[in-house]
């Protein structure tokens, strides 16, 4: 995961001012992140509020925040109203809140923090339970980034069955069609979509065509056109087969090709094709 760090209060003693991003999102080593935690001396106030906002315009992804502070905000701001304004601005921020050594009235914004962005709240009164507070979240976050952003590239794009089976989009071009074949490739089940226009879509996926899985092979090609197959990580390219009537198959698929002179084709899609008849899948 890339990984930020912002800090406040830790130069002056009685600035609402002093915010700093010390380390910009992007991918830091242990040493580099550890090193800017260790130069954080924290001697002045909690503009939350402003600290929170700071960071916020700074995203351009879905993003896991973690605050940890040892007092509610201090210089007038509502942290709880913006965090739950920016999400209802469709920033997708998640905030989780560590509470260190807080008294009963901090613990209660802190956690209106943590609820409004839809996070965690976590107290801890040692550096131990610091540790473990943050190794909780740390826990829940990786959870976070790695399952549901698989489901999420997986979002069906509608099809209306009663012209077509499957449809496909990159870009804003819609391919779609009737027709669909199954192979085995590798030893690996393989679905191939096609129609009368010579668009040939294809997924290689790595088992039983059920539930989430990762393609380990896809390609597109339109005519005689040029080949795009899939680039990077497996995990990159997903599939999700959803249940469906008998004799059936539902379901959804995103990911990324590569095509001739380093372009690159985004595709998301859906299908409903009838399901391999016994014996056929895998001749």
């Amino acid at each position: 995961m890339q990984v930020g760090l912002a800090a406040y209060g830790h130069r002056e003693k009685e600035s609402c001012d002093d915010i700093e991003v010390l380390l910009p999102v992007g991918n830091h080593s242990r040493a580099e992140l550890e090193a800017a935690i260790a130069s954080v001396q924290p001697k002045g106030k909690t503009p939350i509020t402003a600290a929170l906002q700071l960071v916020a315009d700074g995203l351009d992804a879905p993003t896991q925040l973690i605050l940890v502070s040892d007092g509610k905000e201090t210089c007038e701001g509502d942290p709880c109203e913006l965090v739950r304004s920016l999400r209802e601005r469709g920033i997708e921020v998640t905030v989780h809140v560590v509470g260190f050594d807080v008294t009963i009235e901090e613990r209660a914004q802190l956690n209106c923090i943590a609820e409004a962005g839809g996070g965690l709240y976590a107290d801890a009164g040692t550096a131990d339970e610091l540790t473990a507070a943050l190794t909780d979240i740390r826990e829940t976050v990786v959870e976070e980034v790695a399952e549901p952003a698989a489901v999420k590239r997986t979002a069906a794009v509608a099809i209306d069955r009663s012209k077509a089976n499957w449809r496909l989009e990159s870009e804003g071009t819609i391919y779609e069609g009737r027709l669909a074949r199954f192979f085995t490739l590798k030893s690996n089940p393989m679905i191939q979509l096609i129609n009368r226009d010579a668009v040939n879509f294809g997924l290689a996926i790595d088992g039983e065509m059920n539930g989430q899985r990762t393609a380990t092979y896809a390609f597109f090609a339109e005519g005689r056109g040029p080949v795009c197959e899939r680039v990077g990580p497996e995990e990159s390219f997903q599939i999700s087969f959803e249940s469906s009537e008998e004799g059936w198959l539902t379901g959804s698929f995103s990911g990324m090709l590569a095509c001739p002179e380093y372009e690159a084709m985004p595709v998301e899609g859906s299908f409903h094709i009838k399901a391999p008849r016994s014996g056929r899948q895998g001749e």
